[in-house]
């Protein structure tokens, strides 16, 4: 399953639930796998972005499943 979120209240659900540190940025993102527990999620700056634009911030659920507190240095950002 593929979710995209690009709406104002997509992106605060997107932070309150899975990633409370996203770039001041973050327009768009698209969730890869169930909502509830994604199997990974991308994150783009623009609000419909392009199949070639580059995401500038890549989650993997490895990490989106961490009980960590984290920095936004642990993330992959372009």
């Amino acid at each position: 399953m593929i979710t995209f979120l690009n709406s104002a209240e997509d992106m605060q659900w997107l932070k309150d639930v899975h990633v409370r540190i996203l770039p001041d940025n973050a327009r768009s993102a698209i969730i890869f796998g169930n909502e509830d527990a994604p199997d990974s999620i991308e994150v783009y700056d623009s609000v419909q972005p392009l199949v070639t634009d580059t995401p500038i911030m890549l989650c993997s659920a490895e990490f989106l499943n961490s009980s960590q507190t984290v920095s936004l240095s642990d993330w992959e950002v372009n």
